[in-house]
């Protein structure tokens, strides 16, 4: 019986990792795109995408609590790069 539950819950783990590669694969075809919207008082409004923002849109910053993110916040500290991250999505 706990192997069944320990199989599950990697199950949903692996569901939800499957789905965030989704979403990043559909962010990384829009990627070098850029749109712009102009308000009704002229104001422009300008989004690009890039790889580099995918991390931030996805608010892996704020999980600060795990330590491969720490390091990649950590300006001092070159051992864990965007790279690192988007390669452990894959």
């Amino acid at each position: 019986m706990l192997l069944t539950k320990r199989l599950e819950a990697f199950l949903v783990c692996r569901m939800r990792m499957d789905d965030l590669l989704k979403k990043y694969n559909d962010y990384m075809r829009l990627a070098g795109c850029s749109i712009e919207y102009e308000l009704e008082d002229n104001t422009v409004i300008a989004v690009s995408y890039r790889e580099d923002a995918f991390l931030h849109l996805l608010g892996i910053h704020k999980l600060t609590d795990i330590q491969l993110v720490q390091f990649w916040l950590d300006r001092n500290n070159y051992s864990v790069k965007r790279q690192t991250i988007i390669k452990k999505i894959k």
